[in-house]
This record gives C-alpha cells, structure tokens and sequence, in this order.
C-alpha cells in the first residue's frame, strides 16, 4: 500500500479528511509514474538517483540508446513490476 497522489497535480488525494491509499495495479502505476518524472539530482537526500534528463536526455545530440535504456531501467527497477513485455520509445528533437 502507498499514499495515493493524484495524476495531474501529484498532490495528496484526500477523501473525507482521509488519505486515500493505493494498492496492487494502481501503487504499481503510480510508483512508475514517480520514477519516471524524478530527476539526477533532485533529492538531497539521493543525489545519485533519477534519471538523467538534464545531463544526458534533453541535450543536443543525445544518444537515443542510451536514453532508452535508462528508461527501461527505471521501469523494471520499479517495485511490483516483474517484466517489461513491451517498450515503445519515440524521440523528437
């Protein structure tokens, strides 16, 4: 179980002055959606973690590869997801 956030605004999702908590299918989405929107650098507290969308993806020339591997990485290092069956990736410079 995790803390539900929501989509768009990835605020808190609060229901009657509860937190409302995610579980199987959806903490799986959400927990991929937060790898993937997180960062090299952005947290203090793991400066070695995220995705490197500033030094090595949103560059000029970047190795699309490479990009693609980061990102399937973060989607397989993710909790509760077992295997990556099908990947899709579209670059557009």
């Amino acid at each position: 179980m995790d803390i539900g956030l929501d989509i768009e605004s990835h605020d808190l999702v609060i229901d009657h002055y509860d937190l409302v908590l995610v579980r199987d299918q959806d903490m799986v989405a959400q927990a991929l959606r937060q790898n993937l929107r997180f960062f090299f650098g952005e947290w203090y507290l793991a400066v070695d973690e995220g995705l490197p969308y500033f030094q090595e993806i949103f560059v000029k020339g970047a190795d699309i590869l490479t990009a693609e591997s980061y990102f399937k990485k973060a989607i397989i290092q993710t909790i509760g997801v077992r295997e990556l069956l099908e990947f899709s990736f579209e670059y557009t410079s």
